[in-house]
C-alpha cells in the first residue's frame, strides 16, 4: 500500500549530517527512518565510509542498497554483495603516488588507499618509496581494484595540491570530506554519480519521483546538485549550503525528522 512517502528517495551523509562527532545516529533519526520507510520512502546512507560501519550501527535498517566508499560502490548490505562500483584503474593510482611523492616530498602528506575493505596507508614522512607502497598496495589487496584514495594534507596547501591534482589528472575527481580529507575518484564516480545510479536500479523516475539527499561538506555537493531537493545542514559549510535548495537543522537535532517534515509542508 503506498504511504505519503511513495516515491521518494533520501539519501544521508553520515558524517557531521545525522552524527556529530563522538556520536553515532541518535534514537532519534533512528526512529524517524523507521516512520520515512514505513510510510513508503527508500532511505539509505550515502558515506565515505565501508559497508560495514552501517551494518554495525543497533537499530538502522536500510529499505534499499547503501551508497558508500564516497560513491564509489553501490552495496547490497542483506545479501553482502557489490551492486555496482566506479573503479581507479592502478596506473592511475601509481601515477598520483609518484606525483604526489616528487612534488610534496618536504610535506606531512599521507596516502590512503581504498579497496573494497580495506586501507592502505602511504606517508611520506616514513621514508618509504613509491615503489614499494605500490608493491604492497597489490600484495595487500590481492590485486583487489581501488575505489577512493584520500590525501590527507596541510590545509595550508589544500589550495594548490588540488590545483596541481587537476592538471596533472583530469580523469579524476576531487572533492573535500574535511578540511585535511581531500577524496579522490574518477570523474565516473562519486556521491552524484552513485545516487543516479542508484535511482536507475530502482526504476527510474517513474518510480522514484524525487530524489532528496542531505550532507554538510565538499563531497556531498554532487549528491546535492543531483538531487531533486538538496539540504545542507545548519552546520554545514558555506559551499555547501550555497549549493543546496534547503538549509534544515543541525546535525545534533533530528535531522530526519526535520526533513520529513519539511517535504510534507512544500
Amino acid at each position: 500500500m503506498a504511504g505519503k512517502y511513495s516515491g521518494y528517495l533520501l539519501c544521508a551523509d553520515y558524517d557531521g549530517t545525522i552524527s556529530a562527532p563522538g556520536m553515532t545516529i541518535s534514537p532519534e533519526n533512528l526512529e524517524a527512518i523507521k516512520r520515512f520507510e514505513a510510510e513508503g520512502g527508500l532511505f539509505t546512507m550515502a558515506s565515505g565510509r565501508f559497508p560495514s560501519t552501517f551494518r554495525s550501527i543497533k537499530g538502522l535498517v536500510l529499505n534499499t542498497y547503501a551508497i558508500v566508499l564516497n560513491g564509489n560502490m553501490i552495496y547490497d548490505l542483506d545479501n553482502d554483495k557489490i551492486i555496482w562500483s566506479n573503479l581507479i584503474p592502478y596506473e592511475t593510482v601509481e601515477s598520483l603516488i609518484y606525483f604526489t611523492e616528487n612534488k610534496y616530498s618536504e610535506n606531512k602528506i599521507k596516502l590512503w588507499i581504498y579497496s573494497p575493505d580495506k586501507i592502505i596507508e602511504f606517508s611520506l614522512e616514513k621514508g618509504e618509496s613509491s615503489a614499494d607502497v605500490i608493491e604492497r598496495i597489490k600484495s595487500e589487496t590481492s590485486n583487489a581494484p581501488i575505489l577512493k584514495i584520500i590525501v590527507v594534507q596541510e590545509p595550508e596547501i589544500s589550495l594548490e595540491l588540488v590545483e596541481n591534482y587537476q592538471r596533472e589528472f583530469p580523469e579524476l575527481m576531487l572533492t573535500q570530506s574535511w578540511n585535511q580529507g581531500l577524496e579522490i575518484n574518477t570523474i565516473t564516480g562519486g556521491k552524484g554519480n552513485a545516487v543516479k545510479k542508484l535511482r536507475e536500479l530502482l526504476g527510474g523516475k517513474d518510480v522514484i519521483h524525487t530524489v532528496v539527499t542531505v550532507g554538510d561538506y565538499g563531497n556531498d555537493i554532487p549528491m546535492i546538485e543531483y538531487a531533486d531537493i538538496g539540504y545542507a545542514v545548519a552546520n554545514a559549510t558555506d559551499e555547501v549550503k550555497a549549493a543546496a535548495d534547503r538549509i534544515t537543522v543541525h546535525n545534533r537535532e533530528p535531522v530526519i525528522a526535520h526533513i520529513m517534515e519539511d517535504l510534507l509542508n512544500q
